[in-house]
């Protein structure tokens, strides 16, 4: 019964996440997509330069669904706290934090995941940041590739680098590409940690370095563009009927953001989950009117016409190039859109 729920939840959150981008983005790319393995135990690490973008674009387009970690001070989101409910993420404490050793806990769970035949997505930089380039790793990726090993031999765990390289990160209607790397393997680390368990991390954290750099800096290569799924009843009528339900739950998450975004890292991810809240509130709200003034009759055809309306404008004015974002360049992470 709990793997079948959580099963729902993963799919349902994969859906949830793939919509939620495919209507902030213009395309999602994959690059890469054959080095992900099949059937075996696959621990992702990822650059970390979007806030909470990063994670959903795992979990919405990998085949896989990885139990992702977040940093423990999100769980104090009232917003972002269900979410984390939702795609079973697990806590990193950072040092300072009373709850510091729990995460020998997390590493554990990890591991035990991973030796079920899992997968475990995070972010070894450890924060989000607007720097140019890579950061240095932090080791948490290493030990729990080793203790994974190590607690299940020939478990054949291996280690995929993914690059986000976004065109524009904080802007409606640019792009995104998720560069997948060659999978690594740890076995001779594994091996070495029964003697210096310490130089063991060690070596296999700057191994990870440089394959997560390659994907962040390195070429581009073969790939794809996952699009939205079309639908037939996209129509200018139906757009302007979106237009008019959907204007102020569209504009109002940008114009809050504005105010209270404190780095480039937290725009997209403020303005993914105002809306996930404001576009529900303003179809009910719209929907109630119309059935007081109308009747029942009115609130569902304004309840059906808020959500297909807002898609169906989405698509016909980004057809025409009226919401989309000035083209920058994806293949290379650090260049950026003129202001």
């Amino acid at each position: 019964m709990r793997r079948g729920l959580r099963r729902a939840c993963d799919v349902f959150a994969a859906g949830l996440a793939r919509v939620m981008l495919q209507s902030f983005f213009r395309e999602v790319v994959i690059a890469g997509e054959q080095n992900l393995p099949k059937d075996r135990p696959v621990l992702i690490v990822a650059n970390h330069v979007n806030s909470l973008v990063d994670p959903m674009l795992l979990i919405g387009f990998l085949r896989l669904r990885p139990r992702v970690l977040a940093k423990s001070t999100l769980w104090s989101h009232p917003v972002v706290r269900p979410f984390l409910a939702l795609v079973g993420a697990l806590p990193v404490y950072r040092r300072g934090e009373a709850q510091v050793s729990q995460n020998a806990h997390t590493i554990a769970s990890c591991a035990r995941h991973l030796g079920e035949g899992g997968a475990i997505a995070l972010f070894p930089e450890g924060m989000s940041h607007n720097r140019q380039g890579l950061q240095p790793l932090k080791s948490g990726a290493a030990r729990i590739a080793l203790a994974a090993a190590g607690d299940h031999p020939g478990l054949g765990l291996e280690i995929v680098p993914i690059g986000l390289r976004y065109e524009a990160k904080e802007r409606f209607r640019s792009r995104v590409l998720l560069q997948i790397g060659p999978a690594l393997e740890c076995r001779d680390e594994v091996e070495l940690q029964a003697v210096d368990r310490a130089r063991a991390v060690r070596i296999l954290t700057a191994r990870l370095q440089a394959a997560l750099a390659e994907v962040v800096d390195g070429p581009v290569q073969t790939s794809t563009v996952v699009p939205p799924r079309q639908r037939p009843f996209w129509s200018v009528p139906l757009a302007l009927a979106g237009l008019l339900l959907d204007w102020l739950p569209f504009k109002i998450p940008g114009w809050i953001s504005a105010r209270i975004t404190r780095t480039p890292d937290e725009a997209a991810t403020n303005k993914l989950f105002l809306a996930l809240m404001l576009f529900p509130a303003f179809w009910l709200a719209e929907s109630l009117a119309a059935g007081l003034v109308a009747g029942w009759l009115a609130a569902l055809g304004v309840a059906v016409l808020g959500p297909l309306g807002g898609l169906a404008a989405l698509r016909v004015f980004a057809r025409h190039g009226l919401v989309s974002a000035r083209p920058g360049a994806l293949r290379d992470p650090r260049r950026q859109p003129e202001p």
